[in-house]
């Protein structure tokens, strides 16, 4: 889980608070056979906690970081997500990356076409959840970067917004209705990330180079499916094959 503790998250106060209630709840709701680790970060990686490290020491540190004042500085989303990468490295099929953020990246090195091979060729997903904030620039080309990398990593996202343009507390302040839609979203990306297919593809030529294909799923008679939405990796990349031991 990357935890976005830049600026732009941090103010005000109210929409921080339901970033750590985020962070909080995918603790709290994952499997017990998930296993979790949590990134902080802002224009660098601020804190790691690694899959050793059990549920409650998890949730314990992500109630005291509880200061916005302690956080802030620019933001490294696109960075972050290379270092989860790591983390996760070797990764096995069907691993996810949870990012909880506003979208605005003004500080990475890595580009989002160097993270979608990175993902893409290491079975990873990205799945986020983004807290637009039109004071933050989340809704920009930033944002919509993130989106695009989520979808074609076959991950997915879920999205909560404030519009308006007034700078206050006030629309950070959630009503019990609204709340309630926001753990909805989050359930729904908790069963995506932890129920996946692995599919085996017969091609009819050897892949040189990364090719996009489209995956649908269709009834007996080849007709699509209209009431399913199939999430997937939209790129496919060469295999590496090994060499035969002697």
């Amino acid at each position: 889980m990357l935890l976005d503790s830049s600026g732009s998250m941090t103010v005000p106060a109210e929409k921080w608070r339901l970033a750590r209630l985020l962070a909080g709840d995918i603790v709290a709701h994952a499997s017990a056979s998930s296993q979790l680790a949590l990134v902080t970060f802002s224009g660098e990686i601020r804190g790691i906690e690694g899959f050793s490290v059990g549920r409650s020491a998890l949730l314990d540190k992500i109630r005291k970081i509880d200061d916005p004042q302690q956080q802030g500085g620019p933001t490294g989303i696109a960075d972050a997500i290379a270092k989860a990468l790591d983390l996760l490295s070797p990764a096995q099929p069907g691993e996810s990356i949870y990012l909880i953020t506003d979208g605005y990246d003004n500080h990475s090195k890595h580009k989002p076409r160097q993270l979608r091979d990175a993902l893409t060729t290491s079975g990873t997903r990205l799945f986020a959840f983004l807290l637009m904030d039109p004071m933050a620039g989340g809704n920009g080309p930033d944002a919509q970067d993130f989106r695009t990398l989520a979808n074609e990593s076959g991950g997915a996202l879920a999205k909560f917004g404030v519009q308006s343009l007034v700078i206050g507390t006030a629309q950070w302040h959630l009503q019990p209705r609204t709340r309630a839609a926001i753990s909805l979203g989050a359930e729904v990306l908790y069963r995506q990330m932890e129920n996946t297919y692995r599919l085996e593809l017969e091609l009819p030529s050897v892949l040189n180079k990364a090719q996009k294909w489209k995956l649908d799923v269709v009834d007996t008679q080849g007709s699509k499916h209209k009431d399913i939405d199939v999430i997937y990796p939209h790129e496919l990349f060469p295999c590496t094959v090994q060499a035969a031991q002697h």
